[in-house]
């Protein structure tokens, strides 16, 4: 840390301990036993040898005493590897002593009070030293900080007893607050690593003659998710649990898993399955975070389209273990899709619908039948949804399915679009957002479907007819409203966003009282005092311009022209940037009419 510092000399010991505590796995290859020497021929010398030989044995028990006040230093390696060499009627416990109770020790009841204070203030240390990493590492620049990565993470273990580094702590220290902060750490080391991360590759077969940076890299991916995974099996801690999960979901957002051997995902798609039931709320919200983050990276990785299509006998019953099917008051019996807590057996599962959307959609939807430790006593009769943090969480989750994995999403593009207009009606503005974005994200797979460069076949996508059926009903749905909420400008914006994600060839066969209805208010909204919103109409009207049936009508084009150069004089940047956008697509539009 003092390295540069000029009149600065700074010894560092050989081994830094920062609190009087053992070692984690630091256990010192013993030494081989040397073989007896042959006894010389007996003398009468011998019983002066004999008295020798007791009281050196004798010396050697007191060791044997004190090695275990010596474990508080951190030589618990030595130690063991002394006491480990030689027979002794002490057999030396295989728990530290920081983990003995007061019966195991030989301690009074003050003695064992003050180590239990000592340990606490021990810990306290530990957290203090780990939040002051936390800040270093978000202070200094990543690329000084990968230069340290090697310190930090660890490689696969080749053989040997394993490197001490952030993930020792996270899978060895008796505190949950002192892992907590390790894996803090952790993350902040891996937020803003896909750059650094994106070189890691193993797919080639390794060298025998040297290992490759790459291949280092890759072993360092391999060994956090085998580390993470056996804390996330070993923790009991929620507020820790809640870390192990968000530290994964980093990792997960910048390993390049198209560069790195199958088989990282599944086991981590599994495992993390059984928290979406955990009674603690952050748990719940954290693991939906950790799958949206699957479906969002490299998307579409095969691996994730085989754990999405895969449905299980669990994935058919209720997930939350229910036995009898739920109707909810909400959503009539006439529509196709239904929810996991249905009664259907596996032959009626509706093939194709991934198990995951049908998760996020009974979460947004559907009442919860229990409440969770992390939320207060509960009021009313009727059932209550579930908790706004989980139901944002799962619409994201749905948002990223969506842009993703489309494909695998269009057989609910109706359903979808009722769970959108459903949360538009609701009277939480983060979910009407959220309810729009997803909106969004709907008309924006229908349009790649389309597109001349899309390499889908055409009877595999969305027919016409039903993706115009799709934009009536949501423009005759509760949007028109989300476009006047005027006290909500960012969910306006939104709004303007997903009125241009309409498909051209479906807009051309919308009633003319919807294109009438998307035009003027779009028209409106750029006379608005918010910029944002502004923006958002702006280049909502550019697009529009192109469409093959609104660049033939005169009126539309000369209205747009001058909503484009009065936003040209905007003080906003970001409004004249979407005005210039949109100023050449009017010339594109103007030289085809030519």
């Amino acid at each position: 840390m003092f390295h540069g510092c000029p009149g600065v000399c700074v010894e560092w010991p050989a081994v830094l301990y920062p609190a009087p505590l053992p070692q984690y796995e630091t256990c010192s290859t013993p030494k081989p036993p040397e073989p007896p020497r042959n006894p010389p021929t007996q003398t009468s010398g011998n019983k002066k040898k004999k008295s020798r030989g007791r009281g050196r044995k004798g010396g050697e028990e007191d060791e044997e005493r004190e090695a275990e006040p010596r474990l508080q230093r951190g030589g618990r390696g030595e130690a063991w590897s002394k006491t480990s060499g030689l027979p002794s009627p002490v057999v030396p416990s295989l728990y530290p002593l920081w983990k003995r109770s007061s019966s195991d020790s030989e301690f009074s009841d003050p003695e064992g009070a003050a180590h239990s204070k000592l340990r606490l203030f021990h810990g306290r240390v530990r957290q203090g030293v780990l939040l002051c990493l936390l800040a270093v590492v978000k202070a200094v620049e990543k690329r000084t900080l990968y230069g340290y990565w090697s310190s930090f993470i660890p490689d696969a273990p080749i053989g040997g007893p394993p490197p001490l580094t952030l993930l020792t702590v996270v899978l060895k220290d008796p505190s949950p607050k002192v892992r907590a902060c390790a894996l803090q750490v952790v993350s902040a080391l891996l937020d803003g690593s896909r750059q650094f991360l994106g070189v890691a590759e193993d797919l080639a077969p390794a060298r025998t003659s040297y290992i490759p940076f790459s291949f280092s890299l890759a072993t360092a991916v391999r060994e956090l998710h085998r580390s993470l995974s056996l804390a996330l099996l070993a923790e009991a801690s929620a507020h820790t649990l809640t870390q192990i999960v968000k530290c994964l979901a980093h990792l997960v957002c910048n390993a390049p898993y198209n560069r790195l051997r199958p088989g990282l995902l599944s086991p981590l798609w599994r495992q993390i399955r059984p928290y979406l039931r955990h009674r603690d709320v952050n748990v719940r919200v954290s693991v939906l975070t950790l799958y949206g983050a699957l479906v969002s990276t490299q998307a579409p990785l095969s691996e994730i389209q085989l754990l999405l299509t895969h449905t299980s006998q669990e994935t058919v019953q209720s997930w939350r273990q229910k036995e009898e099917g739920f109707s909810s008051p909400h959503t009539p019996p006439s529509h196709k899709y239904h929810s996991p807590r249905g009664s259907r057996t596996p032959g009626e599962e509706e093939p194709g619908v991934p198990w995951l959307l049908q998760l996020c959609v009974s979460l947004v939807t559907q009442p919860r039948d229990d409440q969770s430790d992390s939320e207060g006593p509960g009021g009313g009769g009727a059932a209550a949804l579930e908790p706004s943090p989980v139901r944002l969480e799962a619409l994201q989750v749905l948002a990223h399915l969506v842009r993703g994995y489309f494909p695998l999403c269009q057989v609910c593009l109706c359903e979808l679009g009722q769970v959108s207009a459903r949360c538009l009606r609701e009277t939480d503005p983060s979910i009407q957002l959220h309810g729009a974005k997803l909106l969004e994200e709907l008309g924006t797979g229908i349009i790649q479907q389309y597109r001349p460069e899309s390499s889908q076949s055409e009877s595999c996508r969305v027919p016409i007819s039903q993706v115009v059926q799709f934009w009536v009903d949501v423009l005759s749905g509760p949007l028109n409203g989300a476009l006047q909420s005027h006290q909500h400008p960012t969910l306006q914006t939104s709004a303007c966003d997903t009125l241009s994600s309409i498909l051209p060839q479906a807009f051309t066969q919308l009633p003319e009282k919807s294109q009438v209805l998307c035009v003027t208010v779009l028209l409106g909204l750029t006379y608005s005092d918010n910029s944002l919103v502004k923006a958002a109409a702006v280049r909502a009207l550019g697009v529009y311009i192109l469409f093959p049936c609104l660049r033939e009508d005169v009126m539309f084009v000369a209205d747009t022209a001058n909503a484009i150069l009065t936003a040209l004089d905007d003080r906003s940047p970001n409004v004249r940037s979407k005005a210039a956008w949109s100023l050449g697509n009017l010339t594109d539009t103007l030289i085809v009419n030519m």
